[in-house]
């Protein structure tokens, strides 16, 4: 499938034709849903784009983990499509093998283990994992992985980028955030312009924890919302398409908990939660083969930013993300069309 395809049937979207006497060139800081999206879209435009990622690959909260022959979705567990166009992506991303229903048997979960069926309606996953999404969306996409930016820099030639490792990039006309809000604050601190709304949004953690098992857990249920206790989420990775049948559970903690112990060993943590779970399903005496925690220091918006995204013209800097509007898959993908649209429409510089 070409990188055409996937945004051939996307209704509404509001880019120019491509102009191929003004060449344009911009930079993209982050690999997830948002960032990759808003390249898709610029390259339609006709514009040359780069990605960058300090990841080994592209993903962001979307990134799976492979540990002893499991699998295992960290991130965001799963997302749904209402919105048109978004809708029309996960089509044309659905007919690549990218994206699947999931339909697991779903309850909600108090502290003492008690459960109310809750049935999971319209729920999408990535296949056969969830970085598949992301990965179909990189595809023609240029990116520079394991290159972590720490230096923006503006002068009459553009923008220069720099890395911790002395690799510098140059001559982009924008350059645009796709990172989580504090990351992309740092990045634009010089430029309060931007800068000073990015230091509006308090991202909060979540500690995740994966717990492998030797044997089929015989459980009534697939996934489950937990309230009153250190855990608020557990799902079997296992029970969504694609993945191997071997017993691998994801469990996230609480917003509570995570900001409570922000700070801790992720051993302590592994144990902790891995305790909680197995208390809640009454199996405290079953011993995990394994059992590995991973903190996501930027999970969520406190509270959304309240905008689709942030551009500012005359420095040709925006930012965009899911902690924009709306805390989800979706929410990025809309962040991203927004800000490709005010981005592809924008006057090049010569036109200032």
């Amino acid at each position: 499938m070409t990188r055409s395809d996937l945004f051939a049937s996307v209704p509404d979207l509001q880019l120019p034709e491509p102009d191929p006497d003004q060449p344009r060139r911009a930079a993209i800081v982050g690999a997830g849903v948002c960032g990759l999206v808003t390249a898709r879209l610029l390259q339609r435009a006709g514009w040359d784009v780069t990605v960058f990622d300090k990841a080994r690959g592209p993903g962001g909260r979307l990134s799976t983990r492979r540990e002893k022959e499991l699998q295992f979705d960290l991130g965001a567990q799963y997302f749904v499509a209402r919105d048109k166009r978004f809708q029309a992506l996960v089509d044309s991303l659905a007919k690549a093998g990218a994206v699947g229903a999931w339909a697991p048997r779903f309850v909600q979960l108090d502290g003492e283990g008690n459960f109310l069926p809750d049935p999971a309606k319209g729920w999408l996953v990535g296949t056969p994992r969830m970085s598949a999404l992301t990965a179909a969306l990189a595809e023609g996409c240029t990116t520079e992985y394991s290159c972590r930016i720490e230096i923006l820099e503006q002068d009459f030639d553009g923008w220069r980028l720099a890395t911790e490792d002395g690799r510098d990039f140059d001559n982009f006309e924008q350059v645009l955030l796709t990172c989580p809000a504090p990351q992309a604050a740092t990045l634009a601190m010089d430029f309060p312009e931007v800068s000073d709304e990015l230091e509006m949004v308090t991202m909060l953690p979540c500690w995740a924890v994966m717990v492998g098992l030797d044997a089929t857990l015989d459980l009534p249920f697939d996934a489950a919302a937990v309230d009153a206790s250190p855990l608020s989420w557990i799902a079997c990775n296992s029970s969504k398409p694609g993945r191997p049948a071997r017993s691998a559970w994801v469990l996230h903690a609480s917003p509570e908990f995570s900001i409570e112990h922000e700070d801790d060993e992720p051993a302590a943590i592994a144990r902790v939660l891995t305790t909680e779970f197995l208390r809640l399903i009454d199996k405290p005496g079953l011993k995990p083969s394994l059992s590995l925690a991973h903190r996501w220091l930027y999970a969520r918006p406190d509270e959304p930013l309240g905008r689709p995204c942030l551009y500012d013209p005359e420095l040709r800097l925006g930012a965009a993300g899911d902690w924009c509007v709306s805390a989800n898959v979706e929410g990025a993908f809309l962040s991203a069309v927004a800000l490709a649209e005010t981005v592809a429409n924008s006057a090049p510089p010569d036109q200032f």
